[in-house]
C-alpha cells in the first residue's frame, strides 16, 4: 500500500507477511475504525482505493478471497488522523512545484476562467550558478581553487561582477573583469598561467556556459543579471492545456522578474491573463514554476505565494 495508492491511485496486490505488518502499523493506530488482523489474510487479493480531503482520507479495501468476495471495512472506509496526511504533503511539496489544500471543496456552477493576479519572491543567484573556479601557478605547478558568491538578488550585472572580484585572489591580482555599459559586454584578462572556469555564471556574465577564460576574452553575449531565468512559467493543473511552442501544457503565465536586493519581489497583474477551468469542483490546486529548459526553477529559500482570480467567463 504504497503512497501514491493512498493519494487517488488504485492498486492491486498479493498480501505477504511484510505487507500485512505495514498495513496494521499504517492502519492500526489511528481511529477505532481500523483493520483488525483477521481482515487481511496471507495469500488474500487486496485492491485498495483512497480519495483524500482536507481533514480526512476515505480508504476502500476491497479483499478477494477462495471464498469469494468480501468487503472489509464497511463501504465508507478508513478514516486516518489529518496530521499524516498533512506530513506526506509537506514532503511532497517543494517551492518551485506544489499542491495546495484549499480548507473546503471549491464547486463553481456555470462557466467559469482563473488568473495569475499576484506572485511573490525568487532570487537570480542561487546556488546552482554563485560559484566559478580558477586555476592558478608558476610553472608546471597550478592549483584549482572553488570560489563563490552570496546567493541572492542582484539589481545589476555590476553587482554581480563586485562580488566575483571580491571573491578572486587580490594578491597577486591574476584576473581583471570589466563591464562596458554601452554594449552590455564583460571582458575578463586571465595572466599567463592562470584561468578562470564560469561554470553555470558565464551565462549571467554574457558567456558560454562553463566557458574557460584563458587570455583576454570579450563575451560573446549581453549580459544580463537575469539570464538565468528572466522569464519563468507557472503552470496550473487547474486549467487546460494551451500551445506552448511545438506542445500542449497547462500554461497559466509567463512571468517576467524584476527586482532589487532585499525587497520582497513581487509581480502584479492589473489584467490578468484568464484561461477557462478544465474542472468546476477542486479542493486540491498544483502549481509549477519551470524555466524555458522545462526544469524547475532552482530557488534556493525563502517562499513562493501566488494569489489567483476567478471570474465568470467572459463571452465576447
Amino acid at each position: 500500500m504504497s503512497e501514491k495508492r493512498k493519494f487517488g491511485k488504485a492498486g492491486e496486490s498479493s498480501v505477504n507477511k511484510e505487507s500485512q505488518k505495514r498495513s496494521f502499523k499504517k492502519y492500526g493506530k489511528f481511529t477505532e475504525d481500523c483493520t483488525y488482523r483477521w481482515s487481511i489474510s496471507i495469500g488474500d487479493d487486496v485492491f485498495v482505493f483512497a480519495s483524500t480531503y482536507y481533514d480526512s482520507v476515505s480508504v476502500h479495501i476491497d479483499v478477494s478471497r477462495n471464498m469469494g468476495k468480501t468487503y472489509y471495512p464497511t463501504p465508507e472506509g478508513i478514516t486516518l488522523d489529518p496530521r499524516w496526511i498533512e506530513n506526506i504533503m509537506r514532503k511532497k511539496n517543494k517551492i518551485s512545484h506544489f499542491k495546495t489544500q484549499l480548507p473546503s471543496p471549491v464547486c463553481l456552477n456555470g462557466e467559469w476562467e482563473v488568473g495569475l493576479s499576484e506572485i511573490y519572491s525568487w532570487l537570480n543567484v542561487n546556488e546552482t550558478n554563485n560559484y566559478f573556479l580558477y586555476k592558478a601557478g608558476d610553472s608546471n605547478i597550478s592549483l584549482t581553487v572553488k570560489r563563490t558568491i552570496d546567493v541572492g538578488c542582484y539589481e545589476t550585472m555590476l553587482d554581480i561582477i563586485s562580488a566575483v572580484q571580491l571573491a578572486l585572489p587580490k594578491n597577486p591580482n591574476r584576473f581583471t573583469i570589466i563591464y562596458n555599459k554601452a554594449t552590455k559586454r564583460v571582458k575578463i584578462n586571465a595572466v599567463q598561467g592562470s584561468s578562470l572556469h564560469l561554470e553555470n555564471l558565464g551565462e549571467l556574465l554574457g558567456f558560454k556556459r562553463n566557458a574557460i577564460i584563458i587570455g583576454n576574452m570579450k563575451s560573446e553575449f549581453v549580459a544580463d543579471a537575469w539570464s538565468n531565468f528572466s522569464v519563468f512559467y507557472v503552470y496550473s493543473d487547474l486549467i487546460s492545456p494551451q500551445i506552448v511552442g511545438d506542445t500542449q501544457a497547462p500554461l497559466l503565465r509567463i512571468v517576467c522578474t524584476k527586482g532589487k536586493d532585499g525587497e520582497t519581489i513581487s509581480q502584479y497583474y492589473d489584467r490578468p491573463q484568464y484561461l477557462p477551468l478544465v474542472r468546476h469542483s477542486f479542493q486540491t490546486i498544483q502549481s509549477e514554476l519551470r524555466l524555458n529548459s522545462g526544469d524547475f526553477v532552482s530557488f534556493e529559500r525563502g517562499k513562493v505565494i501566488i494569489v489567483l482570480h476567478f471570474r465568470m467567463r467572459q463571452i465576447l
